[in-house]
């Protein structure tokens, strides 16, 4: 593979240089589960898990997508917590969301939504400049964080004004 050096971008392709657009078999999608799993959601625990675990066979099993699917908990506590990292196997994510079961957060009185948003974005984004690098820069990526929750963020960790600006300074749907 020919090597470029940061001094040649910028550089206009040359005659025998050819434009192609790429089909949309050739994007990575990366998708952030983020779970509530605060005390308000411990009676719908099932409910919860059941839904990601129907939104992973749907999207990998059914659809045969090749989705990286990452998965994140959170309750009041500072920072949300990674389960576990973007990942294209759909077994290894339904053990790990059966895991969940038997979880207990720390901090689980409180609720911290926005800031569990605010880092999903952060880290979606992150795992998608990751990918890009490690096929040098010959990679397109798209990304989605889906949230689980049943209410309101009680930790006033980060303010909703913070979340809306992550939303708005992020590519990510």
């Amino acid at each position: 593979f020919p090597t470029r050096r940061s001094s040649d971008l910028g550089q206009k392709l040359s005659v025998e240089a050819a434009v192609s657009v790429l089909p949309l078999n050739g994007l990575q999608v990366f998708v952030s589960l983020v779970l509530d799993l605060s005390t308000s959601t411990s009676q719908n625990l099932p409910a919860l898990l059941g839904a990601t675990k129907s939104f992973v066979e749907k999207l990998q099993v059914e659809l045969g997508l090749p989705v990286q699917i990452g998965i994140e908990v959170f309750a009041g506590g500072e920072v949300s917590e990674v389960w576990h990292p973007f990942y294209l196997d759909s077994d290894t994510l339904l053990e790990k969301l059966d895991e969940l079961e038997q979880y207990t957060p720390p901090s689980a009185s409180s609720s911290n939504l926005y800031g569990a948003l605010i880092h999903a974005l952060g880290r979606n984004e992150a795992a998608q400049q990751s990918f890009v690098q490690r096929n040098y820069g010959g990679a397109f990526t798209t990304g989605y964080v889906v949230l689980f929750t049943d209410g309101a963020d009680t930790s006033a960790w980060k303010t909703k004004q913070h979340a809306l600006d992550a939303i708005d300074d992020s590519d990510i749907e």
